[in-house]
């Protein structure tokens, strides 16, 4: 707290994500983030107000090592590879030598200056990219992981076909019952009404003409039999 008083050097939180942020230290001023999404990483810049410098790098609560000195150094650069990725890959110190620093292999806290293939500034997008593919040779962007699982080798389109096939098979047979359950239900009410029909038919022909009837013939035919 006394360097942040005395110095106005205050603490960059490399973990920050939000889009602005006080130092840990003396918890005034307001560090300012200003993020964008490029195309394959993402980068997150870090700046204090100009009476104010940065003291130290810090990710959460661990001192960031290997860096140098940032007095006088009002931004730094943060960058993140592939973009999902929480921790970060690779640093910009403007300032001074334009330094950019990537992480000792192995170590959670400590950087190292990256001494080939630099960018000239933290705009240079294709070359940062590069460098950062450099860095990280073996990670993968998850889109990219899911577009090569989805059309990969060994998943060809008539796979994918066929999960659609299945997966459609039950909806059909649920249609061809419904549809069948339906010509049952129209069919039996004709024959409900035919049946009726015909009852009341031979109502009427029981009582006005016996003789006739369908009834009365069967039962004369019945008694000719016997």
């Amino acid at each position: 707290m006394q360097n942040c008083m005395r110095n106005k050097a205050h603490i960059i939180n490399i973990m920050q994500i939000d889009n602005y942020y006080q130092c840990s230290s003396c918890n005034r001023p307001k560090i300012i983030l200003h993020s964008t999404d490029e195309n394959g990483y993402k980068k997150f810049t870090h700046a204090v107000s100009d009476s104010d410098c940065i003291g130290k790098l810090v990710a959460g609560s661990s001192t960031q090592e290997g860096i140098d000195s940032t007095k006088d150094v009002r931004a730094v650069t943060v960058f993140h590879y592939p973009p999902e990725n929480p921790n970060p890959t690779l640093i910009y110190i403007p300032s001074g030598g334009k330094k950019w620093y990537q992480k000792k292999p192995n170590e959670k806290n400590k950087w190292e200056v990256v001494s080939e293939g630099t960018p000239e500034d933290d705009g240079r997008k294709d070359e940062i990219l590069a460098l950062l593919q450099k860095i990280r040779p073996n990670a993968v962007h998850n889109e990219t992981t899911s577009h090569a699982h989805e059309e990969g080798p060994g998943n060809t389109g008539s796979e994918t076909d066929t999960v659609k096939t299945q997966s459609s098979t039950p909806t059909t047979s649920i249609s061809q019952n419904t549809s069948s359950s339906t010509v049952s239900i129209i069919v039996g009410a004709v024959l409900g009404v035919i049946l009726a029909a015909i009852v009341i038919r031979e109502g009427i022909m029981l009582r006005r003409n016996p003789e006739k009837s369908v009834t009365t013939r069967l039962m004369n035919r019945f008694h000719r039999l016997k």
